[in-house]
This record gives C-alpha cells, structure tokens and sequence, in this order.
C-alpha cells in the first residue's frame, strides 16, 4: 500500500470542499390525491382518520404557553379529541382523529373531559420541577386546568 503524503492529503480535502456540487434534478409529481370524508357535523377527515376541521377549545394561554384541545365527530358518530400543549421548553400535540388505535366517545362532553384529564397528565412532567419557571408553570397550568374542568361539571350539548 503506498504511503500518502500528509500535506497532500490536506490539499485534496480543501478541493473537494470547493468544488461545486449540483443538486439532484427533483420533479413534482404528477398529481396529488387528498381523500376526504365528511361527517354530518361538517367534519372532514383525511385519509388518515385525521380531522381538517376540528372545533378547537382554548384550556390555557399565557404568552407563548398554551393548551387547546380540538374536538370532531367522526363518520361513525362517536367523539374524538386531539391536543397541542406547548409549554416552556416542552410541548406534544396529536391531531383530532379516530380509527384502529383511537377511541370515540359517545358524546362530545365524555372526549372533552378524557382530553382535559390527558391535559392533566401530561402536565404532570413539571411537577417537583427544579428549574423555577417550569415549577411556577406546573402550577398555573393545573390551576387553569382545574378551573376549565369545574366549568365542565354540567354536560351541554
């Protein structure tokens, strides 16, 4: 095996750092198919048991932190819910869907209450929190939460 020199390995990198490089010709394709489902609500889902136009409920808001919980009939008549909390320096969000592995509820207070007790849960990282803004967090956002839930107490349709 013969021996390179260094320097002369140096020299070929910083080429090959120069060297223009021509990106990969990309085409569109040549159409996209979107299915829909509408429900007698007015809900439509994708393809994907996903709902496009879910009714949104606002839990919390203070600045950038916020909890909203999105509520959809699906085509079977059940209730579903899908969540966006984005909190401090953490955040999950699930979008309104049903299907194989999702739930239905039957009415749409029974999914409103089980996304605000996954509220609830999923808050419950900031609890013992070390850093001081996540543990001042952890508290506003279970207050808010509490008080949603009590609004609650009384199903309406």
């Amino acid at each position: 095996m013969k021996s390179r020199d260094p320097h002369q390995l140096q020299i070929d990198w910083t080429i090959r750092l120069i060297e223009p490089v021509k990106p990969p010709e990309l085409k569109p394709p040549d159409r996209v198919v979107l299915s829909t489902v509408e429900t007698a609500n007015s809900f439509i889902f994708n393809d994907c048991e996903i709902c496009l136009n879910p009714e949104i409920v606002e839990i919390y808001k203070s600045g950038k932190d916020i909890a909203t919980v999105s509520l959809a009939q699906a085509p079977d008549g059940g209730w579903c819910y899908g969540y966006h909390f984005d909190c401090y320096n953490g955040g999950s969000c699930s979008g309104a869907g049903y299907g194989k592995y999702r739930k239905t509820y039957p009415t749409r207070h029974d999914a409103l209450l089980i996304a605000v007790a996954w509220a609830k849960e999923w808050s419950g990282k900031y609890r013992g929190a070390s850093d001081v803004r996540e543990a001042k967090l952890y508290e506003k956002f279970n207050k808010a939460i509490e008080k949603f839930r009590a609004s609650l107490a009384q199903p309406t349709q």
